[in-house]
């Protein structure tokens, strides 16, 4: 964070209170879900597994990707890109 915040010129605690004061999200909660939603495009494009997306997105261990990926989504990765099969197809 301290890199992001010198980017932009801002104190640390700056930054914190103004993410947390447009998103309603901390730091690490909106940073987790630009990186699952960008999973979302990964799982929906069915070009990589998900083992190969969790490291894409930054994700070292593939059962905290899938724990974040449920708790943000409502769904494990693989019924999720299997949804999006079964629409497509529909």
């Amino acid at each position: 964070m301290k890199k992001l915040a010198d980017i932009m010129v801002i104190s640390q605690p700056t930054l914190y209170r103004r993410v947390k004061t447009l998103t309603n999200f901390t730091i690490s909660e909106f940073i987790r879900g630009v990186r699952l939603k960008r999973a979302a495009e990964l799982l929906r494009s069915r070009r990589y597994t998900v083992q190969d997306i969790a490291e894409m997105v930054g994700y070292n261990d593939l059962a905290t990707f899938r724990k974040h990926f449920v708790d943000f989504y409502g769904t494990t990765p693989s019924t999720f890109c299997n949804k999006m099969l079964m629409e497509k197809s529909e």
